[in-house]
């Protein structure tokens, strides 16, 4: 189909990361991590390692390893990506705590949020 094939084209032609994320098979997010280190992409990779979804087993040393350089990124699902690593790696309560005090920039509506996790935490 053309679709694929344009997405194809910009990801492995054009090098676009969101090219190769829209493409979404396991082998092009690997790739979408390793060349481009796309956030979005490793956050994707981290889910299908929890659920042992396409070409890779369950693993969730690598989907925290994933998750954490989502996190890292600052993309769209950087703090999706800290949730999901769990509160037990203390770079999420970090990540609250931050966002709550003001040392992050982040919306009004974020910074209440994250202030009420905190006090849940």
């Amino acid at each position: 189909d053309n679709i694929g094939v344009e997405f194809s084209y910009q990801c492995y032609r054009e090098k676009d990361p969101e090219g190769c994320q829209r493409l979404s098979t396991t082998q092009v997010l690997k790739h979408n991590c390793e060349m481009n280190k796309h956030g979005e992409g490793f956050y994707k990779l981290g889910a299908y390692y929890v659920q042992g979804k396409g070409e890779v087993a369950d693993n969730l040393k690598m989907a925290y390893s994933c998750f954490m350089t989502a996190y890292s990124s600052g993309g769209k699902k950087s703090v999706d990506a800290c949730q999901n690593a769990g509160p037990d790696s203390g770079v999420l309560i970090q990540h609250f705590e931050q966002k709550c005090n003001g040392s992050l920039d982040q919306s009004k509506t974020l910074h209440i949020h994250c202030c009420h996790l905190v006090a849940k935490i």
